[in-house]
């Protein structure tokens, strides 16, 4: 077996996924891609997979930790028509991350590309799996920049694929006890226009799939 690992990374921290990696061409012939500083994370994600030789992929952060044998589990878990998904990670068959049309360009920078992209590959009958306990996710930590990019990018995923949601989660926003709710009610409103506008005038990636 031969697969592409795709990392992307805008900080140049790739340190501890490569950590992880160490030790495992004892076990497995995988060529590495590392696409730094793009700031769309979709795009860069895309730039991988269209740079990628091989007929499996694995997309992962820059910021995992995990042990060969537990990635090594993850690959066996694969099939055509199935996307393997732990904490930052997905692996698949490349023609499948294609014929789904890959990662969602549309998406302002980060943050929620990937929960857009796994209600696509629920949407064209692909099967996933998680394991999110064999891959720790070294980020996460608080920040308001994310969480307003969280909520920027929201509606999109909702516009697509929960349109009826789109109320509630206005509501609940607008409702909840939060000492910004006000500027983050802002980012969904925002995000909203901004995301009707982009799915009238742009396309889902830049490389036509």
């Amino acid at each position: 077996m031969r697969i592409s690992i795709i990392i992307t990374t805008l900080s140049n921290r790739t340190n501890y996924t490569l950590e992880s990696l160490c030790g495992l061409r004892k076990y497995l012939n995988y060529e590495l891609i590392i696409i730094r500083n793009i700031y769309n994370a979709s795009r860069a994600r895309n730039l991988g997979v269209a740079k990628a030789t091989s007929d499996i992929i694995a997309i992962l952060d820059d910021d995992l930790k995990f042990n060969i044998k537990d990635f090594i589990f993850l690959l066996s878990k694969l099939k055509k028509g199935k996307c393997v998904w732990s904490s930052g990670t997905q692996i698949m068959y490349r023609s499948d991350f294609i014929s789904v049309g890959g990662f969602n360009e549309r998406v302002f920078k980060v943050y929620q590309e990937d929960m857009e992209f796994l209600e696509r590959l629920k949407s064209k009958g692909l099967k996933v799996e998680f394991y999110h306990e064999k891959i720790k996710h070294l980020g996460g930590q608080f920040s308001w920049n994310k969480l307003f990019l969280i909520r920027f990018n929201t509606p999109l995923v909702l516009l697509e694929y929960k349109p009826k949601m789109l109320l509630k989660v206005f509501i609940e926003g607008f409702l909840a006890k939060h000492p910004l709710r006000w500027l983050l009610n802002f980012a969904f409103i925002f995000g909203l226009f901004y995301h009707m506008i982009k799915l009238q005038f742009s396309s889902r990636n830049s490389f036509g799939w």
